[in-house]
């Protein structure tokens, strides 16, 4: 396309390819830096020597270059090739004395506030790595730490719990994703001390937002109205109850409680219709573009410099200096240099939801958008008449659809739901967001002038309740939420390949590209028969409950739950198998006493302890509801056998039948400590 930056445009997919691909390459760092420089200098040398004819194979070498720079530049992320790193300490996992800083504040849960901190140093010796601090919200009172704070303490280095159930949310991953590998409980044991502050941007944020938070706090809101104005405004997200963020999420609109590149976008809107009047000479544009871009950054400060907020100030930032200097496809050029950037300083940020999210969601509005306001008739319009109304909501509802089609497959693929009336609620909320952030701007500048102003707080106190009043409503039509979508990586992959022949047919509407856009539907077709029609592996799984049994057997594509409980069937241990399976029907049944799965045998011995029972061979034995056996009459019984205790059990009783199991060599596994069990 005229104007696109073709460097970054092989660069940027060339980088991200590395990253992606860095876990399945044989090279070292330094391997991987001695052939990169290599390519390096070969290109150079091919650009200053060989013809233009042959300059075909530079950007082929270059791109090569750039994918090694990405599995590069991600071992340099890696824990292992960090010199000081906590993780390359003999015994990580241990009681260690720890200095460390606080970096920043997450949403605390039911239980406890939590923290990132910064390791300086491990036992007296300099260190580094990131770890995540729990403070029980009962030891509270014994230190408030904040962002910037220099701290002491004694404290076990834990491991990161994996899920404890299939599918459930891996934590532990998404923690590792951001260079967080250990946590640690902050109590009155920890022997905890303040040693001091080391001032960053980020704690002068903080401690700006705070400031702003208590003064806002003074004016009397509603307790969910008043989390609305905190994540909107000050991209604190901890008042947020899960109901409401579940409302919004049923709504389609949970985006916008996190601020990120819409609400950026849309003050780089609000500020440019504002500063219109200045007019288009070239001092004019250059003072607009400075004011805009020092409001942008002004937003990304007092919303806590949070990554999301960061990579949004950088890409708009990029589109407008492209709109200052008149460069055609501005918007592209940013998305592909700021990505490139970002990336190339932290490569973990392409594992993060949210980065690939917007980034998708800009991508397609800058696709798609103008291909949709192309099909709008444009004969006799002028701004003036009562019809530009219509052709703003018609520009909207464009940018809404060219936003989601983006990011449907992947939001289904993470969130396994749909909701229908997504277009209703974007085409109401939308363009009330700009009125909403504009009017919540001049309440935060009255704010931080220390002025009271109720009149203007309960005015903006209604807007906010008439929106959390319409997300409500709309969330309500529970039956125009499709839920439980389970969408494979393979499918995700075809469904990408489909939507992006449809772009360039609606871009270039040419027989080839007619054709490639009938591929790439097959395709999609192809592959959600193949997914249908496959066969569903049979699985039996012991379940981690506490104080319950719970069990489950996966059979074609019917999953059959075995429990005594009154659990529900969307509980958040059963309703993983809806959506990351091809489940579709569910059965609940009472815990039996003895299973067969395929060639084995599972026999359950519950409280009363009996398992004297003939013809029978079991391969496994599940422990539950703490049975008084003896352990030893039991694997003499049962010598070739292996022992599964599940959360229905006593801990005393599970920790001796595991010291028994281990002096006498006979697998045991407990679902407190290992979680779920599999029965192939």
């Amino acid at each position: 396309m005229k104007g696109l930056n073709h460097t970054f445009l092989i660069l940027t997919p060339a980088l991200i390819l590395g990253i992606l691909f860095s876990g399945f390459l044989p090279l070292s760092l330094r391997g991987t830096l001695i052939v990169l420089c290599a390519l390096l200098v070969t290109s150079w040398i091919m650009h200053l020597t060989l013809s233009r004819k042959q300059l075909l194979l530079f950007p082929a070498i270059t791109a090569v270059a750039f994918f090694l720079l990405g599995h590069f530049i991600t071992l340099l992320h890696d824990p292992g090739n960090t010199r000081g790193h906590y993780l390359n300490t003999a015994h990580p996992y241990d009681l260690h004395y720890i200095e460390f800083k606080l970096t920043e504040v997450l949403k605390p849960t039911p239980y406890a506030y939590r923290y990132v901190a910064q390791v300086t140093k491990l036992d007296g010796e300099a260190a580094r790595g990131k770890i995540l601090i729990n403070q029980p919200i009962d030891s509270s009172n014994i230190l408030k730490p904040a962002v910037d704070d220099l701290m002491a303490a004694t404290l076990y280095l834990k491991k990161i719990d994996a899920p404890r159930n299939p599918h459930q949310f891996n934590y532990r991953k998404y923690l590792e994703q951001q260079g967080i590998f250990a946590q640690a409980i902050l109590d009155g044991s920890s022997q905890i001390k303040k040693t001091g502050t080391s001032p960053s941007l980020r704690g002068m944020a903080s401690r700006v937002r705070d400031h702003l938070s208590h003064g806002l706090a003074k004016y009397d809101w509603p307790q969910e109205d008043w989390a609305v104005v905190n994540a909107l405004l000050l991209g604190q997200r901890q008042e947020i109850s899960r109901e409401l963020t579940d409302r919004y999420a049923a709504a389609g609109m949970v985006h916008i409680l996190a601020i990120s590149g819409l609400h950026v976008g849309i003050l780089m809107l609000i500020l440019q219709v504002v500063l219109s009047a200045l007019g288009n000479y070239k001092v004019m544009r250059i003072i607009k573009a400075v004011i805009i871009i020092t409001m942008i950054w002004c937003f990304a400060f007092i919303a806590g410099l949070t990554p999301s907020i960061l990579r949004a100030a950088v890409m708009f930032t990029l589109i407008q200096i492209g709109i200052t200097m008149g460069r055609k496809n501005a918007g592209l050029n940013a998305l592909l240099i700021s990505a490139f950037l970002l990336l190339l300083i932290d490569p973990l940020l392409l594992y993060q939801v949210g980065f690939q999210l917007s980034y998708l969601a800009v991508l397609f509005i800058l696709l798609l958008q103008p291909v949709f306001m192309s099909l709008y008739d444009n004969e006799n319009y002028t701004p003036n008449r009562w019809y530009s109304i219509p052709k703003k909501l018609y520009e909207t509802a464009a940018v809404t659809i060219s936003a989601q089609l983006g990011v449907l497959p992947l939001s289904i693929y993470y969130f396994h739901q749909f909701p229908v009336l997504f277009l209703l609620s974007n085409l109401v909320v939308i363009p009330f967001l700009g009125i909403i952030l504009g009017t919540g701007m001049v309440l935060l500048i009255i704010t931080a002038m220390g002025v009271s102003f109720p009149a203007f707080a309960e005015a903006y106190a209604a807007i906010i309740h008439a929106l959390n009043v319409f997300i409500s409503w709309i969330a309500g039509f529970n039956d125009l939420v499709i839920q439980d979508i389970h969408l494979s990586p393979q499918l995700l992959f075809a469904s990408y390949l489909a939507i992006v022949a449809l772009v360039i047919l609606l871009r270039r509407p040419r027989a080839r590209n007619l054709m490639l856009f009938q591929v790439g539907l097959l395709l999609f077709m192809g592959m959600l028969y193949w997914q249908k029609e496959s066969k569903v592996a049979s699985r039996f799984y012991i379940l981690q409950r506490s104080s319950k049994t719970l069990l489950a057997q996966k059979q074609d594509r019917a999953l059959t739950v075995f429990t005594d409980d009154t659990i529900s069937l969307r509980d958040n241990t059963i309703k993983p198998f809806l959506e990351s399976t091809q489940i579709n029907t569910i059965v609940k049944k009472r815990v039996m006493g003895f299973y067969r799965f395929g060639e084995s045998q599972i026999l359950v011995i519950d409280s009363l302890g009996v398992y004297e029972i003939n013809d029978i061979q079991p391969r496994y034995i599940l422990l539950k509801d703490s049975p008084q056996i003896n352990i030893n009459r039991l694997l003499n019984r049962f010598p070739d056998i292996t022992i599964i205790a599940d959360g229905s059990n006593y801990r005393s009783y599970v920790a001796r039948w595991k010291e028994t199991c281990s002096k006498r060599k006979i697998p045991f596994h407990s679902t407190y400590e290992k979680g779920f069990y599999e029965i192939h």
